[in-house]
């Protein structure tokens, strides 16, 4: 018996969505009260989500809360653009329960949020293949690592007119709107930092020292630190150590070829449907894990079978599945099922571009697929109580056998 009687307490609550342009330019570090109300709003829908999953799925926001940049000028233009202030507001709205972000640092030493180093692939309107330069620039100039802080903060990545954010900006922001969910008795939204520039890990350590000793935080624990560089992530946990600031939470990012074999690996890196794990890499990958007590494994969604989800479970770690395929969410309902029967054995953060549509698919198909009863019941006080009823052996473990449909990117579906 689950119960959903928990409300958030807040007043004049808006039923219609927030567009993330309703306040364009809007760069600021705080919540206006209609975002507010909408935030509030969304952490009822996810109250449920966890009560159907025993808070064993959450939902992180993806580079902010995407949209993942295809085509730049071709992308969803009502959607913050990835990784501004506006896409880590919105994922707020959205009720997220993790926010994640990629950060390089620019030529001053000043710690950025940006997916690509290449400017040309997040700038607003750039050819996406850099096959077309702005005036000036080259391939080695028209680099995040290449300019100054002054510079980048020139540059605008989004519809919106949204610029390049600092880690600073964003850190002060997550503390605002968190401060505001505690207000309310809501659960704070955690940061997954993922470390895209490896010569970058002693600016981080220095800005979070700082954070420290400023008295802006007293732990990590809210924070979660992922990279494919394994190196970097942990160097990142020594220094952390070695200032005396601890537990730190890390997760390696893991790649496709470092779980099949090659020959099994198609052009999009899609698997071939029934492959198996290499066992060697596997292995490999336990180890990294447990020698430096890592926080689990990160890896897209699709590249997730039984085997590792069993390591996973037995070991006490948890798993960070991702995809950018938010926009067929409706349309490859694999995703929900994948994620429901990982979040059986383990805790299971699933980074995506649109937190309320993953919700929304992963509400309907909890429903429609493990066999759902809704049972109203009136307590002696006369208050109002709907339960769920469920029972979570009907998720069927055969999509971790052999994996799910791999979608179409949205770069190759056709325009309509």
């Amino acid at each position: 018996m689950l119960t959903l009687s928990k409300t958030y307490k807040a007043h004049n609550i808006p039923t219609t969505h927030v567009h993330p342009q309703a306040t364009p330019n809007s760069q600021t570090l705080t919540l206006n009260e209609r975002e507010i109300q909408q935030m509030l709003q969304s952490k009822q829908e996810a109250e449920a989500l966890s009560r159907l999953t025993h808070d064993q799925i959450k939902l992180t926001a993806h580079r902010g809360c995407g949209p993942t940049t295809v085509f730049n000028a071709d992308r969803a233009s009502d959607y913050p653009a990835e990784n501004s202030l506006n896409a880590i507001k919105q994922a707020f709205i959205e009720g997220a329960d993790v926010i994640e972000i990629d950060i390089f640092k620019s030529r001053d030493a000043v710690l950025f949020l940006s997916h690509d180093n290449e400017i040309w692939k997040i700038a607003q309107g750039q050819d996406r293949a850099g096959q077309h330069l702005p005036n000036g620039e080259t391939h080695s100039s028209y680099l995040i690592s290449s300019k100054d802080a002054a510079e980048l903060k020139k540059i605008i990545i989004g519809p919106a007119g949204e610029t390049l954010p600092t880690l600073a900006e964003v850190s002060e922001l997550m503390r605002n709107a968190n401060r505001e969910l505690t207000k309310y008795h809501c659960p704070k939204v955690a940061l997954n930092v993922e470390l895209k520039d490896g010569s970058a890990v002693p600016e981080i350590v220095h800005f979070y020292s700082n954070e420290f000793h400023a008295g802006k935080r007293t732990d990590m624990e809210d924070i979660i630190f992922c990279s494919f560089n394994h190196n970097a992530l942990i160097q990142l946990k020594e220094s952390f150590e070695a200032e005396n600031i601890s537990p730190i939470r890390i997760a390696p990012g893991i790649k496709t070829k470092q779980l099949f074999d090659v020959a099994d690996i198609g052009k999009r890196y899609e698997v071939t449907q029934g492959a198996e794990y290499n066992e060697h890499k596997l292995s490999q990958l336990l180890k990294l894990v447990t020698e430096h007590d890592m926080e689990g494994f990160d890896a897209v969604l699709w590249d997730f079978r039984a085997p590792l989800v069993e390591l996973a479970a037995q070991s006490g770690k948890a798993i960070h599945a991702s995809t950018s395929d938010f926009r067929q969410f409706d349309a490859v309902p694999d995703f929900a099922q994948a994620l429901l029967a990982m979040s059986k054995e383990v805790t299971t953060f699933f980074k995506c571009d649109g937190v309320s549509k993953a919700r929304r698919a992963l509400l309907s198909a909890s429903i429609n697929g493990i066999g759902i009863q809704m049972l109203y019941q009136r307590t002696p006080e006369g208050d109002e109580h709907y339960y769920l009823y469920h029972s979570r052996n009907e998720v069927s473990s055969k999509i971790l056998e052999e994996g799910g449909v791999y979608p179409t990117p949205y770069s190759q579906l056709k325009r309509v």
